[in-house]
Parts: C-alpha cells; sequence; structure tokens
C-alpha cells in the first residue's frame, strides 16, 4: 500500500535525463576553516578555454544528492526531486571533489557568463524562453 501511495507521487514520464562533462562536488570553507556552503555544480567541457565552464548548479543538501557509480554503465549518476517538483537524473564520467575557500561558480561566472550557459533542461510544461531557477 505505501509502495502504490509512493508511486503516485512521483512525476509521471520518468526522470528527466542530462549528462554533463564534469559534475564537481565543491566544499567551501571560511578562512577560519567553518564550513560556508556545500554545492553540486554540472560543467561542460570548452576546448577553447582548454577548461570546464559551470553550467548549472544545486545546493547540496542531502547526502542522497551526491553522485554515486552506476557499474553497469561506469558512469557516476544522482537523481533527485527538484523542488519545482521534477524528478532528474544527471550522469557523468567524471566526478571531481573539492574543498575551496571561495565559491567555485561565481568565480566562473567572472568568465563564463550567465547568459552562456546551458544549464538543467526544463520540465515539460515549464516556462518556455527561461533558464530554469535554481532549485
Amino acid at each position: 500500500m505505501l509502495a502504490f501511495i509512493l508511486a503516485a507521487m512521483l512525476p509521471r514520464g520518468g526522470p528527466l535525463q542530462q549528462a554533463f562533462d564534469l559534475i564537481e562536488i565543491n566544499h567551501v570553507y571560511s578562512t577560519t576553516g567553518d564550513h560556508v556552503l556545500s554545492q553540486v555544480l554540472f560543467c561542460r567541457w570548452h576546448a577553447l578555454e582548454n577548461d570546464y565552464h559551470v553550467h548549472d548548479w544545486r545546493l547540496l543538501e542531502h547526502p542522497s544528492q551526491v553522485p554515486r557509480p552506476n557499474w553497469l554503465t561506469g558512469c557516476f549518476e544522482t537523481t533527485w526531486l527538484d523542488k519545482g517538483g521534477a524528478l532528474r537524473r544527471v550522469t557523468t564520467r567524471t566526478l571531481r571533489k573539492t574543498n575551496t575557500p571561495y565559491d567555485v561558480e561565481w568565480l566562473d561566472r567572472r568568465v563564463w557568463r550567465v547568459e552562456w550557459r546551458h544549464g538543467l533542461i526544463e520540465p515539460p510544461g515549464g516556462p518556455k524562453g527561461r533558464r530554469l531557477e535554481n532549485n
């Protein structure tokens, strides 16, 4: 009975699936060593700059958001329910974990502008012509 109720709560049509070149788990610490925030960064490789750039991000609010290895595909994947109600599954072949005294996403905005980003896809029926808000 409980399984039926939970299944009824899930979005129809399965998860929105997307792949990125890199997923970075970034933990930001203050200069005194206090934890400030943790975030999941979804990045694409840009050959002209010979570097990855952030295309979207989410605050890391629960350990279940950390990508896990999928031994069948050889990729890492993370699946979560966005606050907007969209079930998402994002995969990558490369996972990086960093601890920094600065916000990696904010710093990347200085060289790769937000309007250049191709972030997470919008759910069907979502707002047209707008980037999906960070949920």
